[in-house]
């Protein structure tokens, strides 16, 4: 099967647009907190500058008006949690898509993917039992 590689970083010029993405090893795919996992993705949810209605609880949504996401020149479309999982070691983060842009490089976005996070990791602090029971 598939193995985790910490560290890997990967670029490639070949896409329309910008796509980017963060994650952190976490359990295996048979662990009970994969369940925790799962449900965190759910919480974190998604953010997409189309559908700004749309999903208006997801944590992602919920810190994108405060968000410089036009100041990357307009550039940020969508945001949005993911868990990916292996057996050994499964990934949990967060994958990002620019506008298509000529002038646009996924490198352009780390800055703002890491305030994102830090953001989130934020938000987790004040996390209630009662949030995560609802998410």
């Amino acid at each position: 099967g598939a193995k985790f590689h910490g560290g890997e970083c990967v670029v490639e010029y070949d896409l329309a647009s910008p796509n980017l993405s963060i994650a952190w090893g976490i359990c295996g795919q048979s662990s009970h907190d994969m369940l925790l996992a799962q449900v965190l993705q759910f919480y974190f949810g998604s953010w997409d500058r189309h559908m700004e209605d749309l999903n208006r609880t997801s944590l992602l949504h919920q810190i994108s008006d405060s968000l410089d996401t036009r100041g990357l020149g307009g550039r940020v479309e969508s945001l949005q949690a993911f868990t990916t999982p292996y057996s050994d070691v499964s990934l949990f983060g967060m994958y990002m898509v620019g506008t298509p842009d000529d002038g646009a490089r996924p490198e352009d976005f780390n800055a703002f993917q890491l305030e994102v996070v830090r953001r989130i990791l934020n938000a987790m602090e004040c996390m209630t039992h009662e949030t995560l029971h609802k998410a």
